[in-house]
């Protein structure tokens, strides 16, 4: 064999070698890196808020409705995320926001208790799902987005506006409902 061919398997050898070597430092690393990290925590928190009887947001997150004589907020959420969502009244409406944006895999529940829901205003990615019946007079549901709600209802009117691309499934006992379906320009 000729100098020049053992010269060139010697090289391709230690490349490899190297290439070997470095995956291996770089993988214990990232595995270290793992081993240290701080799982996530979840954590419940009750809101003290003024009365309201209106919900908006915009974020994505999912709600959960209960209609109870005592009014609640509860935000349940990664110990990381929790403190990011805001939720305040302005002028009878339940306000809920995010101060920072966050990932897909967050996950953020809502749990609202109230006498009475008279109108939900959902955009972004928002899901409002009823936990019982929700019943009132009035009822205004205005989805953007791809807001989704799964609600069961008692109300004597719904207006219901839709310009979202969400899955919607509504039933009950409506005895008056007003459709607008507003195509997306």
């Amino acid at each position: 064999m000729k100098k020049s061919n053992l010269i060139l398997i010697s090289a391709l050898i230690a490349i490899v070698f190297f290439s070997l070597a470095f995956q291996l430092t770089v993988h214990s690393y990232i595995k270290e890196d793992k081993a240290n990290k701080v799982p996530e925590v979840f954590r419940s928190e009750e809101r003290k808020t003024d009365s309201f009887g209106s919900i908006k947001t915009g974020e994505r997150l999912r709600i959960l409705l209960f209609q109870d004589s005592i009014q609640s907020v509860t935000v349940k959420a990664n110990n990381s995320i929790i403190d990011s969502v805001q939720t305040s009244v302005d002028d009878g409406e339940l306000l809920i926001k995010m101060s920072k944006d966050i990932r897909k895999k967050d996950s953020i529940v809502v749990e609202i208790s109230c006498p009475e829901i008279s109108a939900l205003r959902l955009s972004g990615k928002s899901y409002v799902e009823s936990n019982g019946i929700l019943s009132g007079e009035q009822l205004r549901l205005e989805l953007d987005g791809s807001s989704s709600v799964n609600l069961e209802l008692n109300y004597k009117t719904v207006l219901y506006n839709n310009t979202s691309d969400g899955d919607i499934e509504i039933q009950g006992d409506i005895k008056n409902i007003q459709i607008t379906n507003q195509p997306k320009e």
